[in-house]
């Protein structure tokens, strides 16, 4: 993500798509049916906001879609803008 805030010019939008564990806001942890850190360890979507905001994006919108029809996550959808 910092990456990223370094190629947007200032006003720039940055569109996430997070998978997260179903019912949770926990962030999905897995990679071709195996844990590839604790859930713990890999975060919250809320951890992910906090980074957003710390790398000086502006929050445009968050929400979080469960229960995805043909989907084994729910999804997590953010809009920011570059600082």
């Amino acid at each position: 993500m910092r990456s990223c805030r370094e190629w947007l010019r200032q006003g720039g939008i940055f569109l996430l798509a997070i998978d997260l564990i179903p019912s949770s806001d926990f962030l999905w942890n897995r990679s071709k049916a195996r844990e590839v850190e604790s859930v713990v360890k890999h975060g919250t979507i809320r951890d992910v906001l906090h980074q957003l905001t710390t790398l000086g994006f502006e929050l445009n919108e968050s929400k979080i879609l469960r229960t995805v029809k043909k989907s084994r996550t729910d999804l997590a959808l953010i809009s920011c803008r570059a600082g």
